[in-house]
C-alpha cells in the first residue's frame, strides 16, 4: 500500500527504472565499509542526495540569496555534493551557501528580548523538569548564580525541580532576566557579526537548512531577525511533521519539507522523526566522542565517521554520473531505504 496521501502529488515511479537499484547493481564490488560506513553508503548517501537536490531546486523557486546550514557535518557533506557537480559542469544554483556557527540554544537566546521573554519563559521550565540549573545555564552560557542567591529563592544546585519547586524556580527566572536578557543581546551582536562575515546582506531572501521537524529553528531566527538584518526567511527541513505547533508557525513562517503532509502520510513522518535526535547530536557528538543511540543501535564517533565516509562514497560514485536524471519526482526512491531501515530497528 502507498504511503503517499491520496490528495497529494504522486511521487511514485516504474520500478523498471528504478536508479538507486540500477547504481547499486553496478557498485556491487564497492570497498568494504565496515557496518556503519555501509548504512552511510546506501542510506544516509542517498537520502541526503534528494535532500539537497531538494533544497536547490526549492531556493530556486523561492529566488533565495544565501543558504545557511547550521550543522557543520551536512555542511561538509554539501559542500562535497556542490563541488562534485561543479567538478561535472552541473551546477546551476544562483545562491552563495555558508556554515552559520550557532546551535539551537544560541539562537533561541538571541531571540529573548523585554518584550517576549515571559512569553518564552516556558522553554527555561520545561527544561528544569529535568535538567540541574548548572547544566541549563551552561548551556545557554550564563554565568550560574552563587549558591545563597539560590537558597534565597529555596532553590538547591544539582538537581531537576519538582512541581511545587518549579514556581520557585520560574520566579527565581524572572529576578535574573536582565542577566539573561544581557546575553541574548551580545548573541544577537554576535551573530549580526557572523551573519555579515559570510556575506549576509540587510533585506536578502535567505533559506534555513533545519533537520528537525517542526520549525524551531526558524522560528528562533525569525525572532530576532527583525532586530538586526530584516531578511527574509524560508525554513528547509528533511521532514516537517502535521501538529497544531507546525500549523500555527506556518501562518507566519515560511517553512516547508522534503517530506511533509504534502507528499507523506502521517506514519512516514513519525518514522522519520525518530531519527532527527541522532542527525542533530551527530556533529556535537563528533566533537565531544559521546555515543549516540537510535533505537537499539549505539553509535560511537567511529561509527559516525564511517557512517560520513560512507555517505561521501555514494556522492562520489553517484554525483556526476547518474543524478543528470533529477531525484525531484523519486523522492520516496531516495528516501526509501532510509525509512525502511528505521522501521526494523
Amino acid at each position: 500500500m502507498s504511503n503517499t496521501p491520496a490528495n497529494s502529488v504522486s511521487l511514485s515511479v516504474d520500478p523498471k527504472a528504478n536508479l538507486l537499484s540500477e547504481f547499486f547493481e553496478s557498485h556491487e564490488d564497492f570497498p568494504h565499509l565496515g557496518s556503519s560506513g555501509y548504512q552511510g553508503f546506501t542510506i544516509g548517501g542517498p537520502a541526503l542526495l534528494a535532500f539537497f537536490e531538494w533544497i536547490e531546486a526549492s531556493a530556486e523557486a523561492d529566488k533565495i540569496d544565501h543558504v545557511i546550514f547550521l550543522d557543520q557535518n551536512f555542511f561538509r557533506i554539501y559542500n562535497y555534493y556542490f563541488e562534485k557537480k561543479n567538478a561535472t559542469n552541473l551546477n546551476s544554483n544562483n545562491f552563495k551557501f555558508s556554515f552559520l556557527k550557532c546551535d539551537a540554544n544560541q539562537l533561541f537566546i538571541a531571540g529573548l528580548t523585554e518584550v517576549n521573554f515571559s512569553a518564552n519563559a516556558d522553554y527555561f521550565i520545561d527544561r528544569m523538569k529535568t535538567e540541574s540549573f548548572e547544566d541549563l545555564f551552561e548551556d545557554i552560557g550564563v554565568n550560574m548564580p552563587a549558591s545563597y542567591v539560590l537558597k534565597d529563592f529555596g532553590l538547591l544546585k544539582g538537581s531537576s525541580f519538582s512541581a511545587s519547586e518549579l514556581q520557585r524556580a520560574e520566579a527565581f527566572l524572572q529576578a535574573w532576566r536582565s542577566r539573561i536578557l544581557d546575553k541574548a543581546r551580545s548573541q544577537r551582536r554576535n551573530l549580526l557579526r557572523q551573519l555579515l562575515s559570510i556575506g549576509i546582506q540587510e533585506g536578502q531572501r535567505v533559506g534555513v537548512v533545519d533537520f528537525g521537524s517542526d520549525g524551531s529553528l526558524l522560528n528562533s531566527i525569525e525572532i530576532f531577525n527583525k532586530e538586526i538584518l530584516n531578511l527574509e526567511l524560508f525554513g528547509y527541513s528533511f521532514v516537517l511533521n502535521d501538529s497544531s505547533l507546525v500549523k500555527k508557525r506556518a501562518s507566519y513562517l515560511r517553512i516547508s519539507g522534503l517530506l511533509d503532509r504534502n507528499n507523506a502520510s502521517t506514519e512516514v513522518i513519525r518514522d522519520l522523526e525518530k531519527i532527527i535526535p541522532f542527525l542533530e547530536d551527530m556533529s556535537k557528538s563528533a566533537e565531544s566522542s559521546k555515543c549516540l543511540s537510535v533505537g537499539r543501535l549505539v553509535f560511537n564517533i567511529d561509527s559516525i565517521n564511517d557512517f560520513e565516509k560512507g555517505v561521501i562514497y555514494f556522492m562520489d560514485s553517484y554525483v556526476g554520473k547518474y543524478n543528470f536524471r533529477s531525484t525531484s519526482r523519486r523522492v520516496f526512491e531516495f528516501t526509501g531505504p532510509l525509512i525502511d531501515y528505521i522501521r526494523r530497528i
